[in-house]
C-alpha cells in the first residue's frame, strides 16, 4: 500500500499541481477551505478572494487550473454568474462549488463545473482536495485532447503537402 506521499507524487508526475483560487465572500469560509488543503501538495493555492471583483482579477491575472467557490453570494454577482461567464470560453478553470446552498441542479447545467459539494461545514479535506484532483484530471485529458488533434492536423498537413507536390511533379512531367 502506498502512502499519502507516494500517491502525491505520482499524480504530480502524471498530471502536475493544481492551482487554485479560493474564492468565497466569508473571510473565514477561504480560511477553512485554505487550511483543509494545505497538506496537499498537488495543491497549490495562488489566490483567496473575497469579493466577486478580486475573483475576476485572479482568474483573468493567475489562469488557474480549478476555482473553489460558492454559488450565492451578497454581491453585485453570484459565483453562478462568474460561472456562467467563463463557461463561454474555450479555456476556462474548472470550477468546484462549495456552498450551503441546496441548489444541486445548477452545477451540471454548465460544462466548466466539475463538482458539487454541498452542505459545507460537513466536509473535510481529502474530499475536497479529491474533487479538486478529479477537476485537474479533466484538465490534464482536456490538454491531451488538444495535443492529439494538434499533431493529427500537422499530419494532415503533411500528407497534404506530399501530395500535392507530387501533382506537381506529375503536371510538369
Amino acid at each position: 500500500m502506498k502512502t499519502k506521499q507516494e500517491v502525491q507524487k505520482i499524480i504530480m508526475l502524471y498530471i502536475g499541481k493544481a492551482n487554485i483560487i479560493i474564492a468565497d465572500d466569508e473571510v473565514r469560509t477561504c480560511e477553512q477551505i485554505e487550511s483543509m488543503l494545505k497538506g496537499y501538495s498537488y495543491i497549490n493555492i495562488i489566490g483567496i478572494a473575497n469579493t466577486d471583483e478580486e475573483e475576476i482579477k485572479l482568474i483573468e491575472e493567475l489562469k488557474p487550473d480549478v476555482v473553489v467557490t460558492d454559488l450565492m453570494r451578497n454581491h453585485e454577482f453570484t459565483g453562478l454568474d462568474i460561472i456562467k461567464e467563463y463557461a463561454e470560453k474555450e479555456i476556462s478553470p474548472k470550477f468546484v462549488v462549495v456552498s450551503f446552498s441546496p441548489n444541486y441542479s445548477l452545477c451540471h447545467r454548465y460544462k466548466n463545473i466539475t463538482n458539487c459539494i454541498h452542505k459545507f461545514p460537513e466536509i473535510n479535506g481529502s474530499e475536497l482536495a479529491y474533487k479538486i484532483l478529479c477537476a485537474k484530471r479533466i484538465i490534464w485529458k482536456e490538454e491531451q485532447d488538444r495535443l492529439i488533434l494538434k499533431e493529427e492536423r500537422q499530419h494532415f498537413l503533411e500528407r497534404v503537402t506530399k501530395i500535392i507536390v507530387w501533382i506537381i511533379i506529375i503536371i510538369n512531367i
